[in-house]
């Protein structure tokens, strides 16, 4: 028999998180909640998992400050990592980092910033630049066991080493301070040949410093803090028509992993932990004959349009943000920023960025994992996969199928807008709107993905009160127990499963905030139905 009520849909997280402070603004698709979700595939489901890269913690539990995926040739693949204690590491494989390129560093100003360039010949080696800001550059040739010091930098990174680097135009440029120094494109530790090698200004009386610089879509962007955004085109051959133009002064990068390129744009974090872009644009400069479109670029705040900056006012340590790690996972088309948020004294927060929907970018948040380091890594099917390193030596590889870290459950939380159902009318014909009625709720529907033998928790709130708690299995309806293993197996079957469990309460206003947290639990939502009537008393408003 069908119901005889109101049956009203929630749309579940289709158009991500918002953290608005005008809940009536919050739409019936968005989350006020989105901690440790996915949106993967439609629906909103857990977060994939961790396991150990690193099987024992490496260099007596130092924290992880940065690291990359080398690849000395296209045979070897291995990785590298900076350690708190000084150490550059490198590891053949085998998650244990057995050899020590180099003891003794200076702790990063920012963080560890490594730059692939080399192989200026067919015959010369691939180098790996590591740039701290407070050592001198150091290189490693190949496959090599040992880095040395850039070979001939300029005489101004003695006393100011580079705090970032880039390669473009077949040339290793490098920031310091308010100027960008390029080498030979013959030797990339060339920094000193006469006419050859240089600097460029970068608006000197703009910002305090130069923190990062990055080689896009045939220009060096140039990021200062706190504020300044440059480009430099250097595609003249000759290097007195190269040119430096300014973005804005209004913006500018936390540091050097605050800035993120992907497809057609960049991303970066701002010194305010705001999440901007930076996209071309034509620009119409009048010329002699006809007005001439000419490509420049503008920046803006794509959290603020969200409404995630309000959450990241309240939680970030803005003093912190110059240790952000980020990474682009192309497969997932999923961007994150790890970062500090307040009270802790590392990098302990995620915040991922969905750009699988072309007319909507969506947020969700995670302090699952301590995330000093960020490295982004080649699998075995070519695509390129996030590790995160930590504050006791270990490095994780996430996002795995398993959703379990190191075979420990981990929470997952997701939380509906306080829904007062403004967009549906009643009482036909005076076709009143139910958001300014009492209603009667009288059930849940969910409407999932079956994907295993454990329970979902709803927690309901009521005019922001909470008044119960409901189970859905995650399974097949009347699957037999037998025919599983608890908390691992999935069961038979793809289609929909529709999930029905009585509520009680009335009130204007419902929340719905679901959570599993056991081993191996994951859960696959597509839609919730809420089944109300509609109450008498009505407010005077």
């Amino acid at each position: 028999m069908s119901y005889k009520g109101i049956r009203a849909p929630i749309y579940i997280g289709q158009d991500g998180w918002s953290a608005n402070k005008n809940q009536t603004q919050i739409k019936s698709s968005q989350l006020i909640v989105a901690n440790d979700i996915t949106y993967e595939y439609g629906t909103v489901g857990k977060e994939g998992g961790a396991v150990r890269y690193t099987p024992n913690p490496i260099d007596n539990g130092a924290t992880i400050l940065g690291g990359t995926d080398w690849w000395p040739n296209t045979n070897l693949q291995r990785m590298v990592v900076m350690t708190s204690s000084g150490k550059l590491l490198r590891d053949t494989g085998s998650g244990q980092f057995l050899v020590t390129l180099k003891s003794g560093l200076n702790q990063p100003t920012y963080i560890p910033y490594f730059v692939t360039g080399g192989s200026e010949t067919q015959a010369a080696n691939k180098k790996l630049f590591c740039f701290t800001g407070s050592n001198p550059v150091q290189v490693l040739s190949g496959d090599g066991t040992t880095t040395t010091n850039l070979a001939t930098p300029p005489s101004d990174w003695a006393t100011r080493p580079p705090i970032a680097g880039d390669i473009y135009v077949q040339r290793l440029w490098g920031a310091s301070g308010h100027f960008v120094y390029f080498s030979n494109p013959a030797n990339h530790e060339d920094f000193t040949t006469v006419n050859v090698t240089g600097q460029l200004a970068v608006y000197p009386g703009i910002g305090d410093e130069i923190v990062a610089i990055k080689a896009f879509k045939g220009f060096l962007f140039v990021w200062k803090k706190p504020f300044g955004i440059f480009f430099i085109n250097a595609n003249d051959p000759n290097i007195q028509n190269w040119s430096v133009t300014p973005v804005t002064a209004g913006l500018g990068a936390a540091g050097p992993g605050a800035v993120c390129a992907y497809d057609n744009d960049i991303v970066f974090l701002d010194v305010a932990g705001s999440v901007c872009q930076l996209a071309s644009t034509l620009q119409f400069v009048p010329g002699t004959n006809a007005v001439v479109p000419t490509t420049t670029f503008a920046s803006s705040s794509i959290s603020l349009v969200a409404y995630i900056d309000p959450f990241i006012r309240d939680n970030f340590d803005t003093s912190a943000l110059r240790l952000c790690q980020s990474g682009w996972h192309a497969h997932k088309r999923e961007m994150t920023f790890c970062v500090t948020t307040i009270g802790s004294p590392v990098n302990n927060g995620r915040l991922t960025v969905d750009f699988n929907r072309p007319d909507i970018v969506r947020f969700r948040w995670s302090i699952r994992d301590i995330c000093t380091a960020m490295i982004m890594a080649r699998d075995t099917d070519l695509t390129m996969h996030p590790f995160l390193g930590d504050d006791k030596g270990l490095i994780w590889k996430i996002d795995q199928p398993t959703r379990s870290k190191d075979g420990q459950g981990y929470i997952s939380i997701f939380q509906t807008g306080h829904e007062e159902f403004s967009n549906l009318f009643g009482g036909f014909p005076s076709q009143e709107k139910f958001a300014s009625s009492r209603k009667l709720f009288q059930f849940l529907e969910v409407v999932a993905n079956p994907v295993g033998n454990w329970n979902l928790s709803i927690d309901v709130y009521i005019d922001s009160k909470y008044t119960q708690t409901v189970q859905f299995n995650m399974g097949v309806s009347g699957a037999a127990l037998d025919s599983f293993i608890l908390d691992t197996s999935r069961l038979a079957g793809n289609a929909v499963q529709s999930k029905r469990r009585r509520i009680k309460g009335s009130g204007r206003r419902i929340s719905l905030a679901g959570h599993t947290s056991g081993p191996g639990e994951d859960f696959s939502i597509e839609k919730i139905y809420v089944e109300f009537q509609p109450g008498a008393e009505r407010d005077p408003s």
